[in-house]
């Protein structure tokens, strides 16, 4: 009994954890208030978490606003551009819905956009992890992101699966978790990307590697 109360105990390190979350959440949630922000916001966000997965955090804060710094501008290049294909994507959708044709070709189209969505949705769960651990290029990043999001499918599946059932969860059962949602799916991400980045990281932070010729 006494072990489930010391510091070193499951509970303290259960109340530990959920206390980082919602701190974590809160700065997250406070960097992304100016909507172009959120890119940089979710890249500082796991920097921080890929240290915690590792057990190499420092000050939870500080480490936070640093990563935002260093990763604004590709962070928000990758926000922008992410919000530009998601309103092509919309458009697309708005503009099949409101056509009448029912044939083979309307059936197709609709494929089309569903497996351009799941291209779309894979790629942008990794960027930001992608761009937290390694410097490249923008567009480079783009690219890897894109390999490695369908070489790694059974996770980059896991991970939107994962994504839309705590949501779910917040939203209809438990309000108090989308509290921490964002630093919560984060961490769940980022074991996916501690595993996946092994074989390209012998250092901490290095360039992504390049998989054109």
């Amino acid at each position: 009994m006494g072990n489930l109360f010391s510091i070193d105990g499951p509970l303290w390190n259960f109340t530990n954890k959920i206390l980082q979350f919602l701190w974590l959440s809160l700065l997250w949630a406070f960097c992304s208030l100016p909507i172009v922000t959120i890119g940089a916001s979710t890249t500082a966000l796991y920097t921080v978490m890929l240290a915690i997965i590792r057990e190499q955090e420092g000050y939870l804060t500080s480490s936070f606003f640093r990563a935002f710094k260093v990763n604004f501008r590709q962070g928000t290049a990758l926000w922008g551009f992410q919000v530009l294909a998601g309103i092509l994507l919309l458009t697309d959708l708005a503009v099949y819905f409101r056509s009448t044709r029912t044939d083979a070709a309307a059936f197709l189209l609709m494929l089309l956009f569903f497996s351009v969505l799941v291209v779309f949705l894979f790629l942008f769960t990794w960027a930001y992890g992608i761009l937290a651990k390694f410097d490249n290029t923008t567009r480079r990043i783009l690219r890897n992101s894109l390999i490695m999001s369908i070489c790694s499918w059974p996770s980059s599946l896991l991970m939107l699966i994962a994504g839309f059932a705590v949501a779910a969860v917040g939203f209809l059962w438990f309000p108090p978790l989308l509290f921490i949602t964002p630093a919560l799916l984060a961490w769940i991400n980022s074991h996916f990307f501690s595993r996946a980045f092994q074989k390209y990281l012998p250092a901490s932070r290095q360039v992504t590697p390049e998989y054109e010729q």
